[in-house]
């Protein structure tokens, strides 16, 4: 009989808790799930936003009663939350005390010690999971610290029906391709950064809905594409991009992020800032390329360009990397349900 597990997690389309979900369903998992996506918007979304810098947690959707109502509903084997940062202490105890055999698991692919991130509800859940996942090696020991059990760091991992190679037609190659590229969310030092590039005389291409905010401020060589791509469209530009940007979020302390994986993934030719974990998924000049400094990038995009031979075979070489190493969801978690059910 297979494993009753209630997945609880953000399920929009294009959300890594979906794909997260899928590959539990494929590791044997009988997946109940409940959908923690924030759907409001205008005034009852300025609240909720005022809420977690207040570090309240407020559940918009009755996320703990739909929990508790659960909870006294047939068997559960396992329940995975994602961050959680609104369930309330005493929900879990009472999934805990309807299921004691459960294993209550707590998952968060963001750095749960930046305050953005943090709810009093969530730090005083801690201790009430049996295993806590981080993506963020760092974590670990401040977990520990707060004297929570079984931490686990995994790294973070892509969804092969999604993030893949594809035939392109030569229309798709202009559609979605590009010189030089990056897809993401705005954040001042990743602009600053490619600011640098343009000002070099470089033309880049920056994707998604956050940029809006500098479409009209920006240089004449920065193309910005103010929309958010998912499914093939987001695999498609990946991989019809000359050069993929990869810029870490500062304020989570980021040593990689999804696009770390998932460009070389796609096929994609990956520049990434220089980190211990970004030389520990790939070789670095084989599989994938690094820099430090904005003076480095520019010199790297240069080069690149003007070798192709060289950034293809480097981006082959990611590719079969992501392959060999198992870096799609399914192994990563195969890996880590292992551990968590021993």
């Amino acid at each position: 009989m297979p494993k009753r597990l209630l997945y609880v997690g953000d399920l929009w389309y294009g959300s890594t808790a979906l794909w997260r979900m899928r590959a539990l369903e494929q590791l044997g998992f009988a997946v109940e799930a409940i959908d923690s996506t924030r759907l409001w918007t205008g005034w009852r979304a300025r609240i909720q936003n005022f809420a977690q810098k207040m570090k309240i947690g407020m559940d918009a959707h009755g996320i703990n009663n739909k929990l508790l109502l659960r909870a006294r509903q047939g068997r559960l084997d396992a329940v995975w939350i994602d961050k959680g940062i609104w369930t309330k202490p005493a929900v879990l105890s009472a999934l805990k005390l309807q299921h004691p055999n459960a294993v209550l698991i707590s998952y968060s692919p963001d750095d749960m010690f930046n305050p953005i991130n943090q709810t009093t509800r969530y730090l005083k859940s801690l201790r009430l999971y049996d295993h806590v996942i981080t993506t963020k090696r760092h974590n670990v020991t401040e977990f520990e610290a707060l004297g929570v059990k079984n931490v686990h760091y995994v790294h973070k991992a892509y969804d092969p029906t999604e993030q893949r190679m594809y035939p392109l037609t030569d229309a798709e190659r202009v559609q979605f391709g590009s010189e030089v590229g990056f897809v993401g969310n705005f954040e001042h030092p990743r602009f600053q950064s490619m600011l640098r590039l343009a000002q070099a005389g470089i033309r880049v291409t920056i994707r998604g809905a956050a940029w809006r905010k500098i479409q009209h401020q920006s240089h004449l060589n920065l193309d910005i594409d103010p929309k958010n791509y998912f499914g093939d469209s987001y695999a498609k530009i990946l991989q019809a991009t000359k050069i993929n940007l990869g810029f870490l979020h500062k304020g989570n302390r980021d040593q990689h992020t999804a696009r770390s994986i998932e460009i070389p993934a796609c096929g994609g030719f990956l520049l990434a800032e220089r980190t211990t974990e970004h030389q520990e998924l790939f070789e670095e000049g084989k599989e994938a390329v690094f820099f430090g400094t904005d003076d480095e990038l520019i010199e790297k995009v240069r080069y690149y360009l003007a070798h192709e031979n060289e950034r293809r075979k480097i981006a082959a070489a990611g590719y079969e990397r992501c392959i060999k190493s198992q870096y799609d969801n399914y192994h990563v978690f195969k890996r880590l349900i292992d551990r968590l059910f021993e």
